[in-house]
């Protein structure tokens, strides 16, 4: 209640020393409101990502479809943001990190901005870029990590066909992507299923595939408060 954009970065730092610390029944809740007040009065944008992600890491069981759609409007909105934001992601990534939103915020940064994430590093980051085969092999651990949820690998196989176009003069890394995608042609999951059997047959439509591919245009998240007034008011 006390934040405002004079004091944010301040009292969220302080909000972020009490959520490494507090029980573990707090910390969902906590995790929720903090990344809400990080939403609503973050100014400095790359400050926005750290904090989210710090936040995120905090909390290893945290799950937010919004936290994910949120992320994912700015980076998308932002394209000075959209380099720093994949490779940051991809850091943590890296570190196999089993928390869910980090997971899904970082398979679809990949996807979405493969050729940016080895292309060469943005101001702000210490990493090396890294090579196209150990990021489609980092893909990989994460279709078959246990922690993975189903709308995890969802994002994942979305990451593998988008990097077809982002990775396209990496022929090793198009073959392994070409079979992780065939894998799962007699999935269990029948979503997992109609995603690797519909892929596998665009990826031999070379006329569309590229402009099918193309990056996701921008797009603002949706005020769930506001619709949920109009929804009232029409009862």
């Amino acid at each position: 209640a006390l934040v405002n954009e004079e004091n944010v970065k301040i009292l969220v730092k302080e909000l972020l020393s009490y959520l490494v610390a507090c029980d573990v029944e707090f910390k969902d809740e906590l995790t929720q409101r903090i990344c809400h007040v990080v939403e609503k009065y973050a100014t400095d944008k790359e400050w926005h990502v750290d904090t989210i992600i710090q936040t995120l890491s905090a909390s290893t069981s945290f799950e937010s479809e919004e936290t994910v759609c949120s992320m994912i409007a700015l980076i998308t909105s932002t394209p000075e943001l959209q380099a720093y934001a994949t490779h940051k992601l991809y850091a943590k990534l890296a570190d196999q990190t089993n928390q869910p939103v980090l997971l899904q915020l970082a398979v679809w940064c990949v996807g979405e901005y493969g050729e940016m994430l080895i292309g060469g590093v943005p101001a702000g980051v210490e990493a090396e870029a890294p090579d196209p085969q150990t990021v489609v092999e980092l893909l990989t651990s994460v279709m078959r990590s246990p922690v993975a949820d189903v709308t995890t690998k969802e994002y994942t196989i979305n990451a593998f066909v988008k990097l077809t176009t982002r990775f396209a003069n990496a022929p090793d890394s198009l073959a392994l992507i070409h079979k992780q995608l065939a894998a799962y042609s007699c999935s269990m999951s029948l979503e997992l299923q109609q995603r690797s059997v519909e892929y596998s047959s665009l990826l031999k439509l070379d006329a569309i595939r590229a402009g099918v591919l193309e990056r996701m245009p921008a797009f603002a998240k949706k005020d769930r408060q506001a619709a949920a007034a109009a929804a009232a008011a029409l009862a």
